[in-house]
Parts: C-alpha cells; structure tokens; sequence
C-alpha cells in the first residue's frame, strides 16, 4: 500500500512539474500522459528515471534550433501544437457524446443541451425580479454567484485568478450541470 502512495505521489509531482508541456498558462490535465508516454523505453514498467526524464525531453521538443533555451517563437509553436492538440481532443469528445444521428457531424440541433437548459433557463436564473430584463446588478450579483465566471476576466479560476468554487461545481457531465450557482466561503 505504501508503494502505491509513494508512487502516485511521484506520478503527481512529475505532472505537475511538467506543467509547461501541460497547455497554455500550465494548464494542467489538457495534455493527454498516458502509460505509453512514461514508459519512454517502451518495456512495460515505469522508473523513476523516466519519470524524470519527461520535462527535459519535451523542453528538448520545443528547443528546435537547440539553443538550451525556449525563444518566443518556439513558445508560440509549443503552444500552438498543444492547443491543436486540445482542439482535436475536445472535438473528438463532443462528437461522441452530442452526435446523436452518428453521422459524424453536428447539427444546430444536437448542439443544444441534452437537458432543454439554454439561454432562456440561464436569463431566467440570473432575471432575479422577473421582469423580462436583465439589470447590470442583476448581472453582477449572478456573476458574482457564480464564483466571478462571467464577471471581471481573471476572477475565479483558481490560485492565480481569484478564489474558485469547490473544483468541477457547476461543470459536470453534458445535462448535470448545477443548478445552484450559490458558493460557500
């Protein structure tokens, strides 16, 4: 049982410390790592040494004119591929949860939330006097519900944007949503 603490943790702090080849702005867990990328010599166990030897392969990737350092443009292209990769990614998952005919592509229909909630049901929520309009109180106090998301660009995401709701509330599964946008503090 140890072992496996002792093993996550290291699975944990090698994540995290590869963060630049995590996403833009670090962020973590948009970067697929699998098994097969941490067992770099493909035999069927990981060591501590592959564990290791992750971030300075990927920096190695991104250094193509292998200078030792990461040039703006080469940021950029790290950057870009990685968020190629996490278009593709996201693509591929809202075709195989919203395509409901299987064709293989989405129509305006299948974009709509599985659960009838849209843009009605969300003024509803934050139209607090039920007077058909939207005040800009009204939008700052649903705003502020909702942990800054919607409010002033940087609140509420986490450490460096501002205190966060308790992490995955109001972002579960397509129609799983939260419907109570209240926070605790």
């Amino acid at each position: 049982m140890k072992n496996k603490i002792v093993f996550a943790s290291v699975v944990a702090a090698l994540l995290g410390t590869a963060a630049f080849a995590a996403g833009p702005n670090g962020m973590r867990g948009h970067a697929p790592m699998d098994f097969a990328t941490l067992d770099v010599n493909g035999d069927g166990s990981v060591t501590l040494e592959e564990l290791e030897s992750i971030p300075g392969t990927k920096f190695a990737e991104a250094d193509t004119d292998g200078d030792g350092v990461l040039s703006q443009a080469e940021l950029e292209a790290m950057v870009s591929a990685q968020m190629a990769e996490m278009a593709t990614n996201r693509a591929a998952m809202m075709l195989e949860r919203m395509d409901t005919d299987g064709d293989g592509a989405l129509s305006a229909d299948e974009m709509q939330p599985a659960d009838g909630r849209g843009p009605a049901a969300m003024f509803d929520r934050v139209d607090a006097d039920g007077d058909g309009v939207l005040t800009e109180e009204e939008f700052a106090a649903a705003a502020e519900r909702m942990g800054g998301h919607g409010g002033e660009r940087g609140k509420g995401h986490g450490p460096r944007g501002g205190d966060h709701a308790e992490r995955g509330e109001g972002h579960g599964p397509r129609g799983q949503a939260d419907t109570d946008t209240e926070t605790t503090e």
